[in-house]
């Protein structure tokens, strides 16, 4: 997927960039976000918050590139399935692990302490999903080249 965008900043090859309003972009509801607002057709619209439609992005072409130029970025293709499936899969099964193992270290009747026990897998295993994504983040979108 491409989108364009406006150069915020550079360093070194990381651009972050303010992404224009797409037309995949349904709104999400801050105040100048939602269609028909007072320039919403553009990403550099003064009531949105500070950070959004922000990314930063690689410039692997070394494009000569300065802040305020527009350019075009490319999304990695398949990211979203398996960034979902990454994120969501290992707490449901920490919860399932929790709750089973649970039941084998405690009384097999008590189920509060069964589901505390799920709770708790769920819990663990979404913090360290949280630390690897935060150490080893997904691939970062690339400037393809500039307008």
């Amino acid at each position: 997927m491409t989108e364009t965008g406006w150069v915020r900043e550079i360093s070194g090859d990381l651009v972050t960039l303010r992404l224009d309003r797409s037309r995949a972009c349904s709104g999400c509801g801050y105040g100048g976000c939602r269609p028909g607002a007072p320039g919403s057709g553009t990403g550099a619209n003064e009531e949105c918050p500070p950070n959004h439609g922000m990314v930063t992005a690689v410039n692997r072409k070394k494009l000569p590139l300065l802040p305020g130029q527009r350019v075009a970025v490319e999304f990695p293709r398949g990211d979203a399935p398996v960034q979902a499936v990454t994120a969501l899969l290992p707490p449901l099964l920490g919860f399932i692990a929790g709750y089973v193992l649970g039941g084998m270290a405690l009384s097999p009747e008590n189920q509060d302490l069964r589901a505390a026990a799920g709770g708790a897998g769920l819990f663990i295993s979404a913090g360290l999903v949280y630390l690897i994504r935060k150490y080893l983040p997904p691939r970062k979108p690339t400037v393809i080249y500039y307008i």
